[in-house]
């Protein structure tokens, strides 16, 4: 996110909280989740202490506000190992209806900082989001991230080119909406 701007990151940096979740219990991953959540969220909104009157108290409860969603998304993790389920469809599932109940969530909804909005720099990684909104493209952004984790499972290829096919049909489809004549 600015001003940093190093949204190609996303991409894989999901990888090391998922390798170290799928291996701990729920609970462990739980507090694993929430810790680094919190440090995400005042990471990513460090800008707020810049606002008068807010102070570093302000921020514990925010922090750990928006650490809670990754602390739910990290505790599901070790659950889809149990129920069989493949990572690269579950992991992004789990996040997209985490993203949706955070940005919906009545007067706590926060829709900012999705992990869609890291690609603001990338116009054919955008593209599909015309059909699938923005979390379409978290969704995919997951997917890839869960797709690298399963390398480190003994996982089938199955789940590499779930996520290849879903970026490589994303990034053509990029390509070809972006190629479009759109002055006639």
């Amino acid at each position: 996110f600015p001003p940093f701007d190093y949204g190609w990151l996303i991409w894989i940096a999901l990888v090391p909280i998922m390798i170290v979740c799928r291996r701990l219990s729920a609970v462990h991953s739980f507090v694993f989740g929430l810790l680094s959540g919190a440090g995400m969220a005042i990471g990513i909104f460090w800008w707020i202490f810049n606002v008068p009157g807010f102070r570093y108290f302000h921020a514990i409860p925010a922090a750990t506000y928006v650490g809670l969603y990754a602390g739910v998304w990290c505790a599901g993790i070790p659950a889809t190992r149990r129920l069989r389920v493949p990572l690269v469809v579950s992991a992004p599932a789990m996040w997209v209806a985490l993203d949706f109940l955070k940005a919906h969530a009545g007067f706590l909804s926060l829709p900012w900082a999705s992990l869609a909005h890291s690609q603001h720099n990338y116009p054919v990684v955008l593209q599909i989001s015309s059909v699938t909104g923005e979390y379409g493209i978290t969704f995919l952004i997951v997917a890839v991230n869960a797709a690298v984790a399963a390398c480190f499972f003994r996982s089938v290829f199955k789940q590499q080119i779930f996520a290849a096919v879903l970026l490589g049909g994303s990034i053509i489809f990029g390509v070809h909406q972006l190629s479009q004549d759109d002055t006639s």
